[in-house]
């Protein structure tokens, strides 16, 4: 391409014009064959941050357009500052352990980027240009560009989520397309970014008004009946709907009108909100950071590892199983653990990420051990988001009780009433068939005694004995042993 004077036209703001020209990319991506003939050049990766494996972190990449390579320091600079305000915008923030920052440097032979409307043209490898659809700050790239990107992509971070193109020209513009976005890197580019990640993550609609058709969304209505605002749980009774934009509800959720870039009839939860005001002190809403936090677990698993690797487990009896999990923690809470035997608590192992049980205490053959793990923040919704693993055990040992024994006819009774409330009283029954030395003890999952309940010598016959369960919830084994011969159940303790 030839290089044309730069014009002196500075268009009017006006960022995110969302996915309506992305998806148009991508469908003459379909129709266009798949060759380039220019030479790609060598692109250079690096780790603005990082904090965990890609594989289960959402991994945003900043690719340089425009940049020559004496332009490569300024590239590193923009990226570290980008990163580094992107790690402090909530809820980022909070989550910062769940994502890993990258920058992509892809050189090109001119710096800028194309105002065809004006006729500037620069030579960059991924042919961005401003005025896309239309709209005088959408910056998109030509169909070629994107494969190219791509292309990229694929041969130097195959595992990329979110590639946002910086696009090194003052002009302040971006936009977001179906899977990817660009941003300007002019002065304040950072919050451009962050919009835009918005959209492309977050799936967020933009909250400024316009004289466009409105469009639903996760944080943006036309609907004025209270009961059918997709973020009514968050708005307090007394609230007005609509809700008037003076100081007196600045901090509050409500029904706000402009949005969807549509000044009337369309609606957003609160006056300020970095969909709405791009530049500037305006983070994102309640509702927005909500949507990023669903986001985010609908990318990252909070489980990361966890032991044993397989999730079949053989073990004999007698044998101590030890299960762990190593969890991706938020920066401002921890996230809580609970773990369950055949869908019974475990008692006393709340908030801990590993738990040991002893296999001899349970009576059957195979049984299910999970660990579930729940963000309990406000952010990650009412119930909170859970994430669970689990493990089938099985004993290759396992035998039921000796056919010939005392024991032949299961002598040993279920406990009455089962579950029984916590501190109150169950009854075990069992029989004899002749006199022996019995011991009746009542473990937890980790194969501890936590009662003694018969320990001497009986008579033949029936036998009963109560309990008082003055444990905590959970599930618990109850083990008579007489003789050679052992026998045991399962006793729940409810909340």
């Amino acid at each position: 391409m030839t290089t044309q004077a730069r014009n002196r036209f500075t268009p009017r703001w006006f960022v995110g014009a969302e996915c309506v020209f992305g998806a148009l990319v991508v469908v003459l991506h379909l129709l266009v064959p798949a060759f380039d003939v220019v030479a790609q050049p060598s692109p250079q990766l690096s780790a603005l941050y990082e904090s965990g494996a890609r594989g289960n972190r959402v991994n945003i990449v900043l690719v340089a357009e425009g940049y020559r390579q004496e332009d490569k320091a300024k590239f590193d600079a923009d990226v570290a500052l980008i990163a580094r305000e992107i790690l402090a915008e909530p809820p980022y923030d909070e989550y910062a352990g769940f994502f890993n920052i990258y920058g992509l440097f892809v050189e090109s032979a001119e710096a800028g980027s194309d105002f065809p409307k004006w006729g500037q043209y620069r030579d960059t490898y991924f042919e961005s240009q401003y005025g896309c659809g239309g709209l005088g700050q959408f910056i998109c790239l030509t169909v070629e560009g994107d494969l190219r990107l791509r292309r990229v992509l694929e041969s130097e971070i195959p595992q990329y989520d979110l590639p946002v193109m910086l696009v090194n020209q003052d002009n302040p513009g971006g936009g977001a397309g179906v899977w990817s976005a660009t941003a300007s890197a002019t002065s304040g580019g950072h919050d451009i970014v962050i919009h835009e990640l918005g959209h492309l993550f977050a799936r967020l609609v933009d909250e400024y008004g316009g004289g466009y058709q409105g469009r639903e969304g996760t944080n943006t209505t036309s609907t004025t009946i209270r009961e059918q605002i997709p973020w009514r749980q968050h708005i307090h009774p007394e609230t007005p709907i609509p809700t008037p934009a003076t100081p007196e509800y600045a901090n509050v959720v409500g029904l706000f009108e402009g949005a969807a870039q549509s000044s009337l009839g369309w609606y957003r939860p609160e006056q300020f909100c970095k969909m709405r005001n791009q530049t500037g002190r305006a983070g994102f809403c309640l509702v927005c950071r909500e949507a990023h936090v669903a986001a985010i677990y609908r990318t990252v698993s909070p489980i990361d590892a966890f032991l044993p690797a397989e999730t079949r487990v053989t073990t004999a009896t007698n044998d101590s199983i030890h299960f762990s999990v190593d969890l991706v923690q938020p920066t401002t809470h921890i996230l809580d653990v609970e773990w369950f035997v055949d869908d019974v608590r475990i008692s006393g192992t709340s908030g801990t990420n590993a738990v040991t049980i002893d296999a001899d205490r349970f009576l059957p053959e195979q049984f299910e051990v999970r660990a579930v793990v729940r963000d309990s923040d406000p952010l990650a919704g009412a119930n909170g988001i859970q994430r669970e693993v689990k493990w089938t055990v099985v004993r290759s040992d396992f035998a039921m009780v000796p056919r010939g024994s005392s024991f032949d006819k299961s002598p040993l009774g279920q406990n009455y009433p089962n579950p029984v409330a916590a501190d109150a009283t169950t009854t075990i029954d069992f029989k004899l068939t002749t006199p022996r030395r019995v011991q009746l003890r009542v473990f937890d999952l980790a194969g501890r005694a936590v009662a003694t309940l018969v320990d001497s010598d009986l008579g033949e016959g029936a036998h009963s004995v109560t309990w008082p369960a003055t444990v905590a919830p959970g599930l618990y084994v109850y083990e008579l042993h007489a003789g050679r011969v052992t026998e045991r159940r399962k006793l729940v303790v409810a909340r």
